[in-house]
């Protein structure tokens, strides 16, 4: 599947070429704040064109990576409404619908967004074979191997003629059990996913502030072991902590629902709740605990 292909599944109606050129343009324009305000502390002009650089990267990567994390969003909705959908069909089915019609009728709005994928479907296929081809596509580009093996299976009960409406009962009860275990699964895991934002958003800050602290306190014995550049180490703290916090994040998303990506979130909280708390600690309760 092709970047374009994604950028219409995550909403997106520009070309790639469109994409890229209003993402480059945004990200410029938010490179230019940060660069001036870098510029105007600093009075260095290389560190504003680093830091426009920088900023630029950036938010180039957090755009691409909001593009894959809107899919992988969207995968979780479809997989969370998929039982509730399949009941549905094998109840049309039941009614005397075929399995295509009672496919396409089951396409209601609160079945979003797996219906319009259905509808897109239907309106880009005209036979039978090719309805049942790109039916399948929907699974692959979700990336859904729960969304591909029912398709996959509502297919084979399709052309050989068995009892569908059975099978789709049966498959959305497997799904609801499934999913039901996967939450008392995480109400486990929580706990340390919120060992790790703790560790890294309050403990690792800390313990770099206090790093800091000491050595500033013991910079004026004169000592040529001791002669660190403290802006130059601050400076690598706080990049230490952002690299840890999106690294961090995309531990989490794994641990959370088996997806980096699904880290994206914690990607922009962690990083500046963590730079705050080493900058707080060091310039106000680190100091009144020394003083």
């Amino acid at each position: 599947m092709t970047f374009n292909d994604k950028l219409k599944l995550s909403g997106e109606d520009s070309s790639t070429i469109a994409w890229f050129g209003k993402t480059l343009v945004f990200s410029f324009f938010i490179g230019i704040i940060f660069s001036f305000v870098a510029y105007v502390i600093s009075m260095d002009l290389v560190i504003g064109i680093i830091s426009l650089l920088i900023t630029m990267l950036i938010v180039l990567l957090a755009l691409i990576f909001r593009v894959y994390y809107i899919i992988d969003k969207k995968k979780r909705h479809i997989e969370q409404i998929l039982p509730d959908f399949l009941m549905l069909v094998s109840a049309n089915i039941r009614s005397g619908m075929s399995p295509i019609i009672a496919l396409k009728n089951s396409a209601r709005p609160e079945f979003e967004p797996l219906s319009s994928e259905l509808e897109y479907v239907a309106v880009k296929s005209l036979g039978t074979d090719i309805f049942m081809d790109s039916l399948m596509l929907i699974s692959k580009n979700l990336n859904s191997q729960i969304l591909e093996r029912t398709f996959a299976l509502f297919v084979t009960s399709y052309v050989s003629g068995g009892n569908t409406s059975s099978l789709l009962e049966g498959l959305a009860i497997d799904i609801k059990e499934t999913q039901q275990l996967k939450r008392k699964i995480g109400i486990g895991v929580n706990v340390y996913i919120l060992f790790i934002i703790f560790s890294i958003s309050i403990v690792m800050p800390i313990l770099l502030s206090v790093s800091v602290k000491f050595l500033e306190m013991t910079s004026g014995f004169g000592s040529a072991y001791l002669s660190v550049d403290l802006g130059f180490l601050m400076g690598l703290y706080v990049i230490m902590l952002i690299v840890t916090s999106v690294l961090a994040s995309s531990l989490v998303g794994v641990i959370k629902s088996g997806n980096y990506v699904a880290g994206y979130a914690y990607a922009f909280i962690l990083p500046i709740i963590s730079v705050s708390v080493f900058f707080i600690s060091k310039l106000y309760f680190l100091d009144l605990l020394f003083a």
